[in-house]
């Protein structure tokens, strides 16, 4: 049975998913492959000369989460059946307050943002 017959569809007003897992999760295999959710193929596999910061830093993962951010979703996250969709504005919200979540319960020093001001 696939997926994607239970996920709602991206529309111009929520074109994106209420997901934070490729910023917050990674589901490693016994083969070493991992992905940046369930549903999701893989962005990556551990080998000797691959390691996990490795794929979690490289082009797959931060192609993913531009897309996420941007509302250009891929054929995965389109067909998502775990999350609801939302706008990319949003997202961005949501992201940066658990950011600023995470890096407070860490200790770390919160950047301020770039740009004017910042």
């Amino acid at each position: 049975m696939s997926f994607k017959f239970y996920a709602a569809q991206p529309t111009p007003d929520k074109s994106t998913r209420d997901c934070l897992d490729p910023w917050f999760f990674a589901y490693v295999s016994a083969n070493r492959t991992v992905k940046p959710c369930c549903p999701h193929g893989p962005i990556g596999v551990l080998s000797d000369d691959v390691s996990l910061a490795d794929i979690l830093n490289g082009p797959e993962i931060q192609e993913l989460r531009r897309s996420l951010l941007t509302g250009e979703l891929d054929a995965d996250c389109a067909n998502c059946p775990t999350r609801p969709l939302t706008d990319p504005g949003s997202l961005r919200e949501k992201l940066l307050a658990r950011m600023a979540t995470a890096m407070a319960e860490s200790g770390e020093r919160v950047p301020p943002p770039n740009g004017p001001g910042g």
